[in-house]
């Protein structure tokens, strides 16, 4: 999942390392062939990062329905193998349900699960950048974006 992270944000940040060069041949400086490649260049790479990006998320779905049909599988089991004395505070109903519910919820984590692997990376390209592109006037975006998580923190919990 990781190295569809990497190539998704190579994908991602293509366009904004090539737009100055497609600047240049609109005002003249370049040649106008050069502008027609850093526009297929730009569309080719956006079209390989949703690609990336779809099957990278098809994957960890396959995995997490596979994931989740084991995981009812090896509870229920369990479940039936209980004695009458484990069924007298709750039905098998509200078992079932309970269960249901908790991989449920196991499965709806997955996409957050392959995001939160290579967001920090994109983060760290970003700013990176950001300081290549603005010199040291990037560092107040850095301050800003590492006081507002504690404060997004506090505030959502």
């Amino acid at each position: 999942v990781m190295l569809y992270g990497v190539v998704y944000s190579a994908t991602l940040f293509t366009v904004p390392f090539l737009f100055p060069r497609v600047l240049e041949v609109i005002a003249g400086a370049r040649p106008q062939w050069e502008g027609y490649l850093y526009a297929g260049i730009i569309y080719g790479m956006n079209v390989v990062g949703g690609v990336i990006q779809s099957h990278s998320l098809a994957r960890m779905t396959g995995v997490a329905l596979k994931v989740r049909g084991a995981l009812s599988c090896v509870i229920y089991q369990k479940a039936l193998r209980l004695g009458t004395d484990a069924w007298k505070e709750t039905t098998t109903g509200q078992v079932f349900n309970m269960v249901g519910q908790r991989v449920e919820q196991l499965f709806r984590s997955v996409p957050i699960l392959q995001s939160a692997s290579y967001i920090p990376l994109l983060v760290v390209i970003a700013f990176a950048y950001l300081f290549y592109v603005l010199g040291w006037a990037a560092t107040g975006g850095l301050v800003v974006l590492c006081l507002a998580v504690p404060f997004n923190y506090h505030i959502t919990k």
